[in-house]
């Protein structure tokens, strides 16, 4: 994915369209990939805590968690 984004403390704007490799797979997937993207293109604000990134849009949030390297 990649798309411009704009950030003023702590309030997240991710106006779109937003790209990406428009490769098709199962629709379940599709779907999937499609409510993810439009979550982001209405996000409101961010914070992060505790090594986690919480996107915030409407009365849902996205959290992703930073993955730990293994060797």
């Amino acid at each position: 994915y990649f798309g411009s984004y704009e950030v003023e403390g702590n309030k997240l704007s991710i106006p779109g369209p937003i790209g990406s490799t428009m490769m098709a797979g199962p629709e379940p997937i599709m779907a999937q990939e499609n409510k993810y993207l439009t979550a982001l293109q209405t996000a409101e604000s961010f914070s992060i805590k505790d090594d986690q990134l919480q996107v915030n849009y409407g009365q849902q949030i996205l959290v992703f968690k930073h993955k730990q390297k293994t060797d």
